[in-house]
């Protein structure tokens, strides 16, 4: 069998997925449009919490100094890790805008 032959049964089943896509097509959109502000809010959370982090262990050394290794190395690490987590999301986040921006602006006509 060819891609492009198909049975009865097999039509079948296609048919019962794009009617039940038909349906949900509203809520279906409205899940995508927020899985992908949820990255986007991810990120900003990344870049807080890693800020945050790194006040804390400043406030929380005795002897803050950018010169001590027990405060600068995890600093730097939360730091760097913070970020290239942060811009994967937010990458990701465009990636999937530019993706489905067919899908949502018709989902604009469904509201």
């Amino acid at each position: 069998m060819t891609g492009e032959e198909f049975d009865d049964q097999e039509i079948a089943d296609i048919a019962e997925v794009y009617d039940a896509l038909k349906k949900d097509a509203k809520n279906l959109i409205s899940d995508l449009q927020a899985g992908v502000r949820m990255w986007v809010r991810n990120s900003v959370a990344l870049i807080v919490m890693a800020v945050s982090a790194v006040n804390i262990a400043w406030y929380a050394t005795p002897n803050p100094s950018w010169s001590n290794p027990w405060f600068v190395v995890p600093a730097t690490l939360f730091i760097m890790i913070g970020a290239a987590l942060a811009i994967y999301y937010y990458t990701h986040a465009r990636f999937l805008r530019r993706k489905y921006a067919r899908l949502f602006e018709a989902a604009k006509k469904l509201k």
